[in-house]
């Protein structure tokens, strides 16, 4: 997940990392987090509290993670572009940055859910999302679909729930090779994100026709992101200000089509984060070396671990809770959900940073570990003081 590029194509402006996505991956990683809290607590508790209807919310996370890849791979590939590496060597060092980490939390996960089993089957525990999966039980196609992330395709469970989501990174992986090797290597990298915006119109179309197809039907919340990488490289006012009204344009249509804003608000949330992250660029080193953005780009960095992994730190927590508070009649107000939130959050985040030490980072590219360890050493120290 790259958050730079290097060089400088004709017209184009030479880029340095844009620090703060570390920060707004650590954010979108919280927001996740407070998501999947809530929808433990509801379906055991009554919940009155303020704090737990914003908690509802936090699946808005997901769509700042597309934004965010949205950016990072249109860089990736304008860097693709600029290196002479080919489509295919650029697909297979995208897919090689989300594969082994998930086999990895695919296997762990596989391990747990045959350890529950065994413990729902002797009475030790009474009930387990992940004891249900029945992992022996399974065919051969579904093994398939969740070894290669197909599962969109083939209909086949997850057995990493929030693997749906990697489902549609790789497919976006796929979508700009094929637009990096048809249109970036014979017209340039200007060209290759122009055709990339037409794909965004045309999933628009597609949604507007309220016809689901895979993974068009996500594609705009990722093309919000190429929109951003596209401002920051070359600065094309007149053309980006067009682009960006006739995005919101056809979310507001989509809204009105659907007869509500609700069916629309993921597509708009991101066309704000598409604004935010552009008029933001400019400030970017001053951001990202306040005291406030450090730890959460902190937790940014290892982003991708904690969204495989967060589910067994609330799975533990959820069976100690209910054994302790059997569910029920017991109303979960504000405090008791910023407790459960928090004793969920610590394990999470030190189990996260050991996944990320062995399972993701030995696979990141010599670059992207330079980057990260240079990211950490900035983290530690003092932010710069006023002037």
């Amino acid at each position: 997940m790259a958050n730079l590029t290097s060089g400088k194509a004709p017209g184009g402006v030479k880029l340095g990392p844009y620090r703060t996505l570390d920060a707004w991956r650590g954010f979108a990683s919280f927001m996740v987090m407070m998501y999947h809290t809530e929808q433990v607590l509801a379906l055991q508790y009554h919940c009155s509290s303020f704090v737990l209807a914003l908690f509802r919310y936090g699946n808005l996370g997901v769509n700042v993670f597309f934004v965010i890849s949205g950016y990072c791979i249109a860089a990736a590939a304008g860097a693709a572009l600029r290196r002479e590496h080919s489509a295919l060597a650029f697909a297979k060092a995208r897919l090689r940055r989300i594969f082994p980490t998930y086999w990895a939390a695919l296997a762990l996960t596989s391990a747990l859910a045959l350890g529950l089993e065994l413990y729902v089957n002797t009475g030790h525990i009474l009930h387990s999302d992940l004891a249900n999966l029945r992992i022996l039980d399974q065919g051969g196609m579904w093994y398939f679909a969740n070894l290669t992330l197909t599962n969109n395709l083939t209909g086949a469970s997850f057995v990493v729930p929030q693997a749906w989501t990697l489902c549609y990174e790789a497919a976006f992986y796929i979508v700009m090779a094929c637009l990096l090797w048809l249109v970036g290597q014979r017209l340039g990298e200007k060209a290759m994100l122009w055709a990339a915006h037409c794909v965004t119109f045309a999933a628009i179309g597609t949604l507007l026709m309220h016809k689901t197809i895979y993974p068009l039907n996500l594609w705009p919340e990722f093309g919000c992101g190429i929109v951003v990488y596209h401002w920051v490289r070359f600065r094309e006012i007149p053309l980006l200000s067009l682009l960006a009204i006739g995005l919101v344009a056809c979310f507001v249509l989509l809204a009105r089509v659907d007869h509500s804003l609700a069916a629309a608000s993921g597509y708009i949330f991101c066309w704000v984060m598409m604004l935010l992250l552009i008029s933001l660029h400019p400030a970017d080193t001053g951001i990202s070396t306040s005291t406030m953005c450090k730890p959460l780009m902190t937790v940014g960095i290892m982003s991708y671990s904690l969204y495989l992994t967060h589910t067994f730190s609330l799975g533990l927590v959820n069976q100690v809770l209910k054994r302790v508070i059997p569910p029920g009649h017991f109303i979960m107000g504000t405090p008791e959900a910023l407790i459960v939130f928090a004793v969920t959050a610590i394990p999470a985040l030190l189990f996260a940073w050991f996944f990320f030490k062995y399972c993701e980072k030995p696979f990141l590219s010599a670059s992207g570990r330079a980057r990260i360890e240079s990211e950490i050493r900035s983290a530690a120290e003092p932010a710069a003081s006023p002037g």
